[in-house]
């Protein structure tokens, strides 16, 4: 039983997932009020459907999850709002809103917390309560962003979805930014924040925060894209790994996961195959002539910073010593094929 008093709705921990439909019909102020935390499960619907006079259509103080099902608010007057300090997560399932832009929900006082799913939202609002947006696995089509609130972006460890306004306009102007790259571990890309049709304002409070050292990350703001932009540059070794997926012990240059006789180091400088043990990279050859001996190998043309190449010389394979760099010339480099010269 979700009613505690007359006209309005609390609930302290209550779950709706035995794919039941529940509708609240109230022209109450305070149509829905949870203080705790009410769970939307799988295949289950909760529609707050009410003629609302203009004040608020939801408060929440506890937690709205909506996880697996399916979550309507039914707010077609204009001023609406959603107010309070708790919490809308969505983890799966859906959360839809009827209103039109001309209909508008003014404010978003409660937070806004989107890890998956799918969100449509079709009015404008502000956000002032904050929306984070965590990974890459939610859908969210959010038209009309009007500025005040907090958009955080936390990155998943291959990227982060999109705030997709794409047929309205949007205003960042009043609002801040702030993107998280601690979870990420993939390579060089570039992902879409913010789409729309008509980016009518840019955010002067940008952070970008929490990358690896050896990533370097920008939000650009394109008012002629109407896009906001992140862009990631990993160094050349990082995007190697990416494109075979290794991770872990797997990722060290000592490592052999292949277990051919070459480890990651050689493989890459050589053009190697890391997951294949019959592909060790490409061979290197002598050429000898009168007084001279020419040895020719690949060199991997953008990883200058990263590793160098250099020759061993010896008089005795038995006794050494060996020395490196030295006793030879670099005659020149080849032109550049796949990276390599």
């Amino acid at each position: 039983n979700l009613a505690r008093v007359p006209g309005a709705v609390a609930a302290d921990f209550v779950s709706i997932t035995d794919g039941s439909t529940v509708t609240v019909a109230t022209t109450a102020p305070d149509a829905f009020a949870p203080l705790g935390s009410l769970t939307i499960g799988s295949t289950s619907t909760l529609n707050v459907d009410a003629d609302l006079p203009a004040t608020k259509v939801l408060t929440i103080s506890g937690v709205l999850d909506i996880n697996g099902g399916t979550f309507t608010i039914d707010n077609a007057d204009a001023g609406h709002k959603v107010s309070g300090t708790g919490l809308i997560k969505v983890q799966s399932g859906t959360l839809q809103t009827t209103a039109t832009i001309a209909q508008r929900v003014d404010n978003y006082e409660c937070a806004f917390e989107i890890s998956g799913g799918t969100v449509n939202i079709g009015h404008q609002a502000y956000y002032t309560g904050g929306l984070t947006v965590i990974g890459d696995a939610a859908t969210l089509n959010i038209d009309y962003w009007n500025g005040a609130g907090v958009f955080t972006f936390e990155m998943g460890a291959s990227g982060i979805s999109t705030i997709d306004g794409s047929g309205s306009w949007g205003h960042l102007g009043a609002a801040s930014i702030t993107v998280d790259g601690s979870a990420y571990t993939g390579g060089s890309a570039a992902f879409t924040l913010f789409k729309s049709s008509n980016l009518a304002s840019t955010s002067t409070a940008v952070t970008v925060t929490g990358f690896a050292a050896e990533y370097t990350a920008e939000v650009t703001q394109d008012m002629g894209t109407d896009l906001v932009t992140l862009t990631i540059t990993a160094p050349p070794y990082k995007d190697w790994l990416v494109d075979y997926d290794l991770t872990g012990a797997d990722a060290l240059s000592t490592a052999n996961p292949d277990g051919d006789v070459v480890n990651n180091l050689y493989e890459y400088g050589l053009g190697g195959d890391p997951t294949n043990n019959a592909d060790v990279g490409m061979d290197s050859a002598m050429i000898v002539g009168a007084g001279y001996m020419d040895y020719v190998h690949v060199r991997r043309v953008g990883a200058s910073n990263e590793i160098s190449y250099a020759l061993a010389l010896t008089g005795s394979l038995v006794h050494g010593p060996w020395t490196t760099n030295a006793g030879y010339t670099v005659e020149g480099y080849g032109p550049e094929v796949d990276g390599f010269d």
